[in-house]
């Protein structure tokens, strides 16, 4: 085994251990709760990934956290995963063709795919059968849900953009 084969196994090991972590911290009663708002750590950061690293390992591990969210989520079985797979990849190539990468555009980024995540959610689970209340939900626990999770931008990018510049090779 090469030398950059063990950097990038320890790397995406890294990445994977990271988002099982943080899908762990998400999903504990009232470990970082306020007032009733938990934010998605898991996507936040594979969001992070997705932009530093490219629409192949975007997407894989969009796909990853989606099946974890998938666990302890209302939605279809598998619908997080498709959530979060495309808003991996499509974060990706924002920042491949459209955009220059820094904190900002990571931090819009993220805060796009957080809310458009929360509006298809509100969609699918509530605004489409026209419930009496609905936008009371999507006001009080989606939004907020997703305007928490960008907060956590500021840690993960400088953190998955140092774990990048350490496991890569410089040619």
């Amino acid at each position: 085994m090469t030398r950059e084969t063990r950097r990038k196994i320890i790397k995406f090991s890294l990445y994977f251990c990271i988002t099982l972590l943080l899908y762990c911290i998400q999903t504990t009663p009232f470990l970082l709760e306020i007032s009733g708002t938990k934010p998605m750590l898991a996507f936040t950061f594979v969001l992070c990934i997705a932009v530093c690293e490219g629409t192949l390992v975007g997407g894989i591990f969009g796909f990853f956290c989606g099946v974890l969210c998938d666990f302890s989520s209302e939605m279809l079985f598998g619908a997080n995963a498709l959530l979060c797979f495309l808003f991996c990849v499509g974060a990706a190539l924002l920042m491949i063709y459209l955009v220059r990468r820094n904190l900002w555009t990571v931090l819009l980024t993220v805060l796009a795919a957080s809310v458009g995540r929360a509006l298809i959610e509100y969609y699918f689970k509530y605004g489409m059968w026209n419930y009496t209340g609905a936008g009371y939900i999507l006001w009080d626990r989606l939004l907020p849900v997703a305007v928490y999770s960008v907060v956590f931008v500021l840690l993960f990018y400088p953190l998955v953009t140092w774990i990048r510049r350490k496991f890569d090779i410089e040619i």
